[in-house]
Order: structure tokens, then sequence, then C-alpha cells
């Protein structure tokens, strides 16, 4: 098995123990055999958890451990150490020298790459929030595509968009989705799959996005950043989030964004409280169109996955903090994975409005190459019906990092109808080129055109001791 970019593979075996693999990871399952798997990781990181009784063998490198059923993380460092944490239960490792060592629960070693004195286990790291290997929480625009996770709107639609309602959010690159990984000190962490380790209980980071767009359109240019502290205090994740924008004419708003706790754990799942981007819809490409006018809300927020019907549901406070008046209500969907795709139904009732629904979908077309999603539905608000419908391209990004969108959209009454291109470009890592493209349909006495835009987004992270 080998996995690309935003990519990760789950394999549960007959016996039911389970081995999820990280992104850019590789792993050969020699045997399959009941209790008694054996497999090697080449490169990468892998979380796994072996049925009690389970006399499993997992190679890496020259290191071997022999499982006897236990919660374990392997993972090969940049510089070919090989980490082996103990998350649950005890395991045998055998070390390159052929001695032998006991790692028992809340325990890891890292067994370097060439011979030195056997290395002894020590403490391992608390577990931080849901001991997630990068506390982002999956924020803002995530779509499961081709059976990859992604963030995919760092920019912004248009600019009247931009002006009228909230600028779209920047993406950040996703963790290795429900598996307890963690990662190494000093950050930011690499993206090659290579698993780094945090010492201390309380994780802090500073998220900066500065976004720079013209347009064919008033305002005609547009200067933009997000700040995102963010971090763990113990099982707690906390994120905060304000951009200012400023215009042609000089003109400068701040909001704020984002702005929440959240809790996980595997018997509860997630609870979020405050404001936060509310909608899991593939359907990431635009802010018209949706179930949800702008998608951030001030909410509590309940998730969790049974088996493999991912449920949210959550009290809106304000369903649109950026407009006069709160428009408090619920919002309900569930999603289900299908055929390396995902189907999710949605509703949400706010007060003044009528109930909202939405069916949306994502499935790949040929896979790994052109996927087909979309969106139909009626806006809770507008009290008309709409729908979206779109085609992605996961394989120009595994080939040659770009994400490109071409989305049609039936908009609800009083919107206008679009037919859009959208191109992000990674130039180097943390800096991606924009490209929108929209023909815009007639609507209330405001003529059909054209508008384009071109800009440079760079997004980098610090960590804050």
């Amino acid at each position: 098995m080998r996995t690309g970019k935003r990519s990760y593979a789950e394999v549960t075996f007959a016996d039911k123990s389970v081995v999820k693999l990280n992104e850019r990871s590789e792993l050969t399952v020699a045997s399959t055999a009941a209790g008694k798997q054996e497999m090697e990781l080449h490169q990468g990181s892998l979380w796994a958890r072996f049925v009690k009784g389970s006399q499993a063998t997992v190679r890496a490198k020259t290191t071997v451990a022999a499982v006897r059923g236990t919660t374990i993380v392997i993972a090969i460092l940049p510089d070919g150490s090989v980490l082996v944490r103990v998350l649950e239960g005890e395991l045998s490792l055998i070390l390159p020298t052929g001695e032998q060592v006991t790692v028992p629960t809340g325990q890891e070693i890292i067994v370097p790459p060439r011979p030195a004195p056997p290395p002894s286990p020590s403490p391992a790291p608390p577990p931080e929030y849901g001991s997630d290997p990068i506390p982002t929480d999956q924020p803002f625009t995530d779509a499961t595509i081709s059976g990859t996770t992604i963030g995919t709107t760092p920019g912004a639609p248009d600019f009247p968009q931009i002006q009228t309602s909230d600028p779209a959010q920047f993406s950040s690159s996703p963790s290795l989705p429900g598996s307890p990984t963690s990662q190494v000190t000093p950050p930011p962490p690499p993206t090659t799959g290579g698993l780094q380790v945090v010492v201390r209980g309380r994780q802090a980071f500073l998220e900066a996005s500065g976004i720079a767009l013209t347009s064919d359109a008033r305002p005609r240019r547009l200067l933009g950043a997000r700040l995102r502290p963010r971090g763990t205090v113990g099982p707690i994740f906390y994120s905060v989030a304000i951009q200012p924008l400023t215009d042609l004419a000089g003109t400068t708003r701040s909001r704020f964004t984002e702005g929440y706790l959240a809790y996980k754990s595997e018997e509860v799942g997630i609870i979020r409280v405050g404001r936060q981007w509310i909608s899991r819809s593939p359907v990431t490409a635009t802010l018209v169109g949706k179930l949800l006018v702008s998608d951030i809300a001030d909410a509590i927020l309940w998730e969790r996955t049974f088996q493999k019907t991912q449920v949210t549901a959550a009290y809106l406070y304000d369903a649109e903090p950026f407009v006069g008046g709160k428009q408090q209500g619920g919002y309900l969907r569930l999603a289900q994975p299908l055929r390396g795709g995902s189907v999710g139904i949605s509703a949400m009732k706010v007060r003044g409005g009528t109930t909202g629904y939405a069916l949306d979908f994502s499935q790949p077309v040929i896979p790994n190459e052109v996927d087909i999603y979309g969106e139909v539905g009626r806006d809770s608000l507008r009290r008309s019906r709409y729908y979206t419908v779109g085609l992605y391209f996961p394989g120009l990004y595994q080939r040659y990092d770009t994400d490109l969108f071409v989305e049609y959209t039936k908009a609800p009454r009083g919107a206008p109808n679009f037919f859009s291109v959208r191109l992000f470009q990674t130039i180097f890592p943390g800096l991606r080129f924009v490209f929108v493209g929209a023909r815009r349909g007639a609507v209330a006495g405001v003529g059909s055109g054209t508008d384009w835009t071109v800009g440079l987004i760079y997004t980098t992270q610090f960590a804050l001791r």
C-alpha cells in the first residue's frame, strides 16, 4: 500500500485489527492471517490497533515490533530513526543489535539509524486533543473526494462576495483522520510522513496567511490577512481567527471569523463551542448555493461517527453573525461513505426562515483523476431551491500540486447563477497562485457578465513557546 499527498489508507483485518497509514507512507503486508499479521513499514508512519492475543509483527527498517495485542504508533523519521510509541498494551521490540526491549503503555522509544548503545523507553507525551498529530481540528472547507480529505478554498470566489459575506477561508494541510498520532518539535512539522514527538502537555501555534488579489470588478484590489492562534491544553483544543481586509479605496474591515473551544474523545466524539465553520458539504469552492449562506455561525456543535455514518448536530445561537439580528436555530447532518466518495443529507431551521435541506455527494468518475461533486436543496433563509454541480481533478494535484474546480451553481432566489473555473497552484510550500474566472447570470435588474480574479496567497505557522 502506498499513499500520496492528502491521503491515507485504512485496513481492517478479519480479526478486526486495524492499521491506518498516514500520507506519503508505504507499507507491505506479507501475511493477513488472523492474529499473525506480518507487515513492514518502508516510509512514513502508521497507527495500529491489534486485538487482544494477537501475535502480529511490524518491521520498520532494522527494528522489529512483536505485537501482543496493543495500540501503537510507528514512524520512520526524516533522519532514518524509527519511533515506536505504545498507546495501550505492551510491545516487545527487537533492536538492530538483536537485543530485546519491552515497551509498556505510555512509553516510547526512538531507535537511531546507526549502531549505538541500546535506547531505553521514556515517557510518551501526555494525550493531547484526541491525540491528533497536528491540532488543526480540521476546520473550514473539508471535502472527501476519491478517498482524499482536502481543504481547498484558500481564496475568495469573487470580490462582491468578499465584500457582502465572509472572506473565504484559508486552507491548512489535513492530518491523519481519526488516528492518534503526534508530532515532533520544533514545528512546523514536515508533510512527508515523518512523525515527530511533542514532549510537553501544551501546544500553541500562530498560523498566519496573507492574500493579495486583483480583479476586473470593483474593488479592483484586495489585500488581506488571517491570524489564527491555535493549540491544545490537554484534551481541549482552542482556535481564534481575525481577518483584516483592505480594498482599493483604503477601506479596512476586520472580522472575528473564528473563536471556539473543542473537546474530542473516542467515546463522546467532538464538541465545539463558539464561532466556527459549520457545513461539511463537499461544495467548497463557492459561498453561493449553500444550505448556509456564510457557513460561519455562533454555535454549539456535536459530531460523532457511528460505524461509518458521521452525525453532526448543532444549536445555532446566530447562524449569520455578520448580519444584523440573531438567526437562532438548529442544524443536522448525516454523511456516509459510498464507493470511494460520500453522500450526505443536511437540514437547518432558523428563526424567521423555513426549514432548509440539502442532499450532497462526491464521487470519483475516474478514480484519483476526475471527481464529480454537488449539492441540491432548499435555502432556509432565501426560501428557494438551488443546486451546485462541479468537477474536481485530484490527479492534477498529485502530479502538479494544482487544485482545479469547474463548477455550475443554480443559485437561490435573489442571487445570480454562476459558471466558474477556480485554480489554486502551489508555487512553493506555503505560497499559492489563485485564478478565478466566472460567468455570472443576470439577476434583479443587473446584467450578466464575466468576472476574473488573480492573486497570491501565502500561509505559514510558528510555534509559540
